[in-house]
């Protein structure tokens, strides 16, 4: 059986609009699909070494989007040069000192996995966490409950700090 062309062409205009539709519901719970944002920032001594090692963990699809919506470019991390484009992202947002010195931190790569992202730094000097300040604006300029909580341990020393909207230095307490 012969299909008239404008049959063909209508049958064609259906189908690229149900799939269409169908992505723009498929987004549209994506979208929904949480309303709470958390990342887990761990900091811990090397006891060999004495540097410290922080592990940032934050969810992939709500770091991935910030950073296409800051960049406009279809972010891949598993690329070098988006890879990059977080690196810079992460040294801008997250930030250790000593009083009015900034503590150098080396990114030593990430992990990717189906819902997060792992980022691995450590300092380049061994550093002392009772007189260091924390910043953590990671994520929260785009989303605005975003919560931001960072771990610490250097031997019996240990807490939490919780940042949650603010752009204050906080002591490491």
């Amino acid at each position: 059986m012969l299909v008239s062309p404008s049959k063909l062409r209508h049958a064609q205009q259906i189908a690229v609009r149900g799939f269409f539709l169908g992505l723009a519901f498929i987004f549209s719970q994506f979208a929904y699909s949480h309303t709470f944002f958390e990342s887990i920032v761990n900091i811990e001594t090397n006891p060999k070494s004495g540097n410290l090692e922080i592990v940032h963990s934050y969810t992939l699809h709500d770091l991935t989007a910030v950073l296409m919506a800051q960049t406009q470019l279809a972010i891949n991390l598993e690329h070098p040069e988006h890879e990059a484009v977080l690196r810079h992202y992460i040294e801008r947002h997250f930030k250790l000192r000593q009083g009015d010195d900034v503590v150098e931190l080396q990114w030593v790569g990430i992990q990717i996995t189906p819902q997060l992202v792992e980022i691995y730094q450590e300092s380049t000097e061994k550093q002392d966490l009772t007189k260091l300040e924390l910043q953590q604006t990671v994520l929260q300029d785009s989303l605005a409950k975003q919560i931001n909580r960072v771990n610490f341990q250097q031997g019996e020393y240990k807490g939490t700090v919780i940042f949650s909207g603010d752009r204050k230095w906080r002591k490491l307490q």
